[in-house]
């Protein structure tokens, strides 16, 4: 996958993935955040290159990152990083950043929603076992049409 070839460094130009002869630019985000973690799973086991912007203030938050990257010191057009959906639709806006098919299915909504997109992560509302009548009807209404139409407005994908 051309993904883990650009961030593991072996494909460091464009050439051999556009025919565009420009060096590829790889922004990462700090070790722990959630879609640094993410990315390593991607990875498969390949070693993560060293990240180009290491000390930098883009580890100080996802949406300062996005606008980091989106403003024009390092907007450059062999630039390539990497968010959750959420992120990049709600929060920063879009803000100039394009969303990349992967082996051509886009991150919409429809292709996130039934798993064919090959990137997506689940996020659960986890109890601590002892479940009181409130904790059910939390998640009652999480499941409920109104809760889903939330999850919705929130910039996440509902269940259904």
């Amino acid at each position: 996958m051309q993904i883990r070839d650009i961030y593991s460094g072996r494909v460091t130009n464009w050439k051999s993935i556009s025919g565009v002869d420009q060096p590829v630019i790889a922004y990462q985000r700090p070790e722990n955040s959630g879609s640094q973690t993410i990315l390593q799973s991607i990875m498969k086991g390949d070693t993560l290159m060293r990240p180009i912007l290491e000390g930098e203030s883009y580890s100080s938050g996802m949406l300062a990152a996005l606008s980091m990257v989106a403003s024009d010191f390092y907007n450059y057009n062999s630039a390539i990083g990497f968010s959750f959906s959420f992120y990049i639709n709600q929060m920063a806006g879009n803000s100039g950043i394009k969303a990349l098919s992967i082996d051509g299915i886009a991150p919409d909504k429809q292709n996130i929603l039934n798993n064919r997109y090959p990137f997506t992560q689940t996020v659960y509302a986890v109890t601590t076992g002892s479940e009181s009548e409130n904790t059910k009807k939390l998640i009652e209404w999480i499941l409920s049409d109104q809760g889903q139409e939330l999850v919705e407005k929130t910039g996440y994908i509902p269940l259904r």
